[in-house]
């Protein structure tokens, strides 16, 4: 946001329950076999800003009430140039595409992750990478936040590819 006050422009950081984030994409969703456990999957979009997660949150013994986050090591992910570089998961491109890719940098949303990362950002507007890549999935412990706002580490959309599925639970 921007104000005009007596001749001088000031930014204003708003939080992110502020601004207006499209919706993540949810593909999937389910009971486990334990009573009460149920999981939503989202896909977050390379050809896209931020786009908001909000869990349930339905405490109980049969009510939703996500706590925990993975992703699955067996998806094609996304890239920053579908023309160049392979896809990649969470942790974003590395070693060599890194290299290849570093006379651009100014194009990276965060500058001190590599592009392609998967960001997060809590309601209060802290921005954080999700980075560790395990094949068994990796899972996180988020607490009970109750709004996420997820982007690839990017700002030029126009040559990226793929998605990224993020499963709660």
């Amino acid at each position: 946001m921007r104000m005009k006050i007596a001749g001088l422009l000031i930014c204003l950081a708003l939080p992110a329950a502020a601004e207006n984030v499209p919706m993540a994409r949810i593909y999937s969703t389910g009971n486990m076999m334990y009573e009460g456990d149920s999981w939503e999957c989202i896909q977050i979009s390379s050809t896209m800003g931020w786009q908001r997660y909000v869990p349930p949150h339905e405490p109980g013994l049969y009510g939703h009430d996500f706590y925990n986050m993975t992703i699955s090591a067996d998806q094609e992910g996304w890239t920053v140039d579908k023309a160049r570089y392979a896809r990649v998961l969470n942790g974003g491109h590395t070693g060599a595409d890194a290299r290849a890719l570093s006379p651009y940098d100014g194009y990276k949303y965060d500058q001190s992750y590599p592009f392609g990362a998967l960001l997060l950002r809590y309601k209060d507007g802290t921005t954080r990478a999700l980075m560790r890549e395990d094949p068994g999935g990796t899972s996180w412990d988020f607490g009970n936040d109750p709004l996420f706002d997820f982007r690839i580490n990017d700002t030029g959309f126009g040559d990226n590819a793929g998605v990224l599925k993020i499963c709660f639970w």
